[in-house]
């Protein structure tokens, strides 16, 4: 805040547009990844770092945890792609009430409202964090890229349109190195191994 009130005119708009661009394109990083975003909220999360919660695939808070989205409240309109990823996870009405009244929701609403996905104790949250990414890269991940981008565009798609994709999806994962390793091992009776390589 201190950096703002410190600029003003051209010099403050530019300085606000450089800095969303770049988080702005880290995010679009992050959404075209295969690999889920895991993210661990913990204390008062707000404006930017609500963003990042709500980018996520799988979000933990820590049961102290606290969201607002902090951005009318000094006259500032969302970024981080919190006015396109929020409506999408809580519904338009209540993501407007949250934008507009920037009221403090306390983890256990966040999870009831489905901000969050689910709530740990506070000592615990780097460790569940780590061990919910470290078993989401030991999987399928071309399947998950393929599940997060059918996820994201199903609210904006036809239901003809999305079982085509489905469809496309499923026949690629089938014949992928992931799909015959999953197929193996189901068979076999035991975990698969999809660190290896396609083609491997």
């Amino acid at each position: 805040m201190k950096e703002f009130a410190a600029l003003s005119g051209e010099r403050l708009a530019g300085h606000l547009t450089e800095v969303t661009d770049a988080l702005h394109e880290a995010l679009r990083i992050l959404a075209a990844l295969d690999a889920p975003l895991v993210v661990a909220a913990q204390g008062a999360v707000a404006g930017a770092g609500l963003g990042l919660v709500t980018a996520a695939d799988v979000s933990l808070a820590a049961a102290d945890a606290s969201f607002t989205a902090a951005y009318t409240a000094i006259g500032y309109t969302p970024d981080a792609g919190v006015s396109w990823s929020l409506p999408r996870l809580v519904g338009p009405r209540r993501a407007l009430d949250l934008l507009l009244t920037n009221r403090r929701v306390p983890a256990a609403e966040a999870l009831e409202m489905g901000l969050v996905s689910r709530i740990v104790a506070p000592e615990r949250l780097h460790e569940e964090a780590v061990e919910a990414a470290g078993a989401l890269a030991r999987g399928a991940t071309a399947a998950y890229g393929a599940t997060r981008r059918l996820v994201g565009r199903a609210l904006s798609a036809g239901l003809d349109e999305h079982l085509d994709a489905e469809a496309r999806h499923l026949a690629a994962a089938a014949v992928s190195a992931q799909g015959r390793e999953g197929v193996a091992a189901f068979l076999a009776g035991r975990r698969p191994d999809f660190t290896q390589p396609e083609g491997a």
